[in-house]
């Protein structure tokens, strides 16, 4: 499961990325209809920066925890 889940939140952050830019196109073609576009390029942002941050903290874990049994499993006293 835990392998499925770092590129799923990655394809998430691309498909929503690439929705705000189509949103942003088709809003200039009508004025007026969305005022505050510019909340929803934010919101993705944030939405971006967490999943970023949520990954990096995920494959560090990953990362230390092999590490430390690695070190656990050969330790020499």
């Amino acid at each position: 499961m835990n392998f499925f889940v770092i590129p799923l939140m990655v394809i998430l952050n691309g498909v929503m990325v690439y929705s705000v830019i189509k949103m942003r196109f088709e809003i200039k073609k009508l004025p007026n209809l969305f005022p505050q576009e510019n909340l929803v390029a934010i919101h993705v942002l944030i939405f971006t920066a967490v999943n970023i941050t949520w990954i990096v903290d995920k494959v560090s874990y990953f990362v230390y925890k092999h590490a430390l049994d690695t070190y656990l499993s050969e330790s020499t006293d």
